[in-house]
């Protein structure tokens, strides 16, 4: 018996290999054509989001610069220093607040400062070294910087590179009095610095020069976003941005108000073209991963049909044939197969024993600290940082804690790693204390403390030892409240003691008043003293 095929002279084996192979080469081509056309139809909204994404970090960029020079601004604008020198009667305030050095004035990180009088007529126009004289400062007392009240910011660009500004009213320190002029910040952003923004915006940033740009032509105005300080900021991009970009990437262009001049101001991103590059990297990739998995897929799938169908019906059929050309049925037709599988499952079995045996061995570690951390008398507990999206510690979140913190705590260990760190002392000056475990997370210096808290209605004393730990503090403590109270009975007993002694003292001086009275009224009468008074 032969496993033929009656029609068509092919064999069974010859038509499996053929239609298992067919099915899977158009299912694997069909699946990645699919994959390929939803993969590039989608790259063009990453790819926009992207560079909406950058275009967003780079004028919050700006934005955080300007405020940071507007709290700085704040501190000098609402000053009597400042108020004084405008009103003429502080004449070396510039002098001892503002020295010109290579690329600031004194320790507030200024390029150049003006102060302007109320008739908005210069005062005082001090430059750093690195900053040349220019003209266009002039226009700073006709520029909106010099608003009626409160603080104003813009952007404006100098021989130097470019510039940010800011300007507030003159006030006195409890603003009690009308503003006596203005005082106006400006710092130069050079072309280094502009290139050192690169790691936080994630491109490289230039200023056109030009009121408009001749490559501007090319561009087309998406959008437009607003920023905090510098108002409404156009977005420029040179085509469709959900088309596959050059190979330098995308050249986007941003629009700010200037405010020296009537001409805006230009600034260029090169923003990296990584989505395209990173899906066409992919897509080489999951081709030649779909084209192999075809492969071993196909390859699988002949194995498994051989062994499990084509390789017994030939062997049954074989022994069928003879056994009938012996004419006995001796020949033993026994079914054989299952070695892998029975290897497979041993190699299971010792794999899950080996992770078992880590598992012992891990939980035998963690027992063994846990053993040493409870045989401490005072407290040990372990916290981590918990911070918001801006990378300010919100609170600490406990992760160990020995017997001893929960002897001191009067709170099960489960219950105290289910809390927060102001849950577990929620009445020990919590706001300072808090920061003050921030300030040894951010500075990585260790803190020694005393504080009352209560606990259970209990008023105890606790001494503290914090340790800074990875992106969190260890922090040890003991109960002190018997010592506490030994040092304030001293205190107690000092203090009496100190009382009786001044009684003691007032009582003799009261004494020998009294005798020098005796005497003098028995001089008066003209009898001798009855007491001699003594030398002190």
């Amino acid at each position: 018996m032969k496993l033929t095929s009656s029609s068509g002279g092919h064999t069974l084996r010859t038509k499996s290999y053929m239609i298992i192979g067919g099915t899977l080469v158009v299912t694997m081509s069909a699946f990645v054509a699919l994959f390929v056309g939803t993969l590039f139809s989608s790259l063009g909204g990453i790819q926009e989001d992207l560079i909406h994404d950058h275009v967003r970090r780079v004028v919050l960029h700006l934005d955080t610069l300007v405020r940071e020079q507007r709290n700085i601004l704040l501190d000098n604008a609402i000053w009597d220093e400042t108020y004084n020198f405008l009103e003429g009667t502080n004449p070396e305030f510039v002098a001892e607040n503002f020295p010109s050095y290579s690329v600031t004035l004194g320790t507030s990180g200024q390029s150049f400062i003006t102060l302007f009088s109320t008739e908005k007529e210069s005062v005082a126009m001090l430059r750093a070294q690195n900053v040349e004289e220019n003209p266009s400062l002039a226009r700073l007392a006709a520029s909106s910087l010099l608003a009626p009240e409160g603080v104003s910011s813009a952007i404006g660009i100098l021989p130097e590179g470019l510039a940010i500004f800011s300007g507030s009213t003159v006030l006195r320190s409890d603003q009690a009095a009308g503003s006596s002029g203005w005082i106006v910040f400006g710092k130069v952003l050079s072309p280094q610095a502009m290139k050192d923004f690169e790691p936080i915006t994630g491109c490289s940033i230039s200023v056109l020069n030009g009121s408009r740009p001749e490559k501007l032509k090319t561009y087309e105005l998406s959008y437009s976003t607003p920023s905090s300080y510098l108002g409404q900021v156009n977005v420029f991009f040179p085509g469709d941005p959900r088309l596959p970009p050059p190979e330098i990437g995308f050249m986007v262009v941003l629009e700010f108000r200037d405010t020296l001049h009537t001409s805006p101001i230009f600034l260029e991103m090169q923003v990296p073209s990584d989505v395209f590059t990173a899906a066409k990297r992919l897509k080489n990739q999951t081709l030649g991963i779909l084209v192999g998995c075809l492969l071993v897929f196909s390859a699988l799938c002949f194995v498994v049909i051989e062994v499990l169908f084509l390789r017994p019906i030939a062997r049954l059929d074989a022994k069928i044939e003879r056994l009938a050309g012996e004419n006995g049925l001796r020949a033993d037709v026994k079914a054989q197969g299952g070695d892998e599988l029975v290897r497979l499952s041993l190699s299971a079995t010792r794999m899950h024993e080996a992770l078992l045996q880590r598992a012992r061995d891990a939980r035998s570690q963690e027992n063994l600290l846990s053993s040493i951390l409870d045989t401490a008398f005072e407290g040990i507990m372990a916290f981590q940082a918990v911070r918001n999206e801006a990378g300010e510690i919100e609170e600490f979140r406990p992760i160990l804690a020995n017997k001893s913190a929960e002897r001191i705590l009067r709170t099960p260990v489960p219950e105290i790693l289910a809390r927060s760190f102001k849950q577990n002392f929620p009445s020990c000056d919590e706001v300072s204390r808090f920061q003050r475990q921030c300030e040894v997370v951010e500075t990585r210096m260790p803190l020694s403390s005393e504080f009352l808290m209560t606990i259970n209605g209990q008023e105890l004393w606790i001494h503290s030892e914090i340790m800074p730990w990875n992106d969190g503090f260890v922090v040890t403590f003991e109960e002190i409240s018997q010592r506490k109270l030994a040092e304030q009975a001293a205190m107690d007993q000092m203090a009496e003691i100190e009382q009786f002694n001044r009684a003691m003292v007032g009582r003799e001086e009261r004494i020998l008043e009294m005798k020098e009275e005796v005497n003098r009224l028995r001089s008066k009468l003209g009898i001798a003293k009855a007491y001699t008074t003594p030398v002190l």
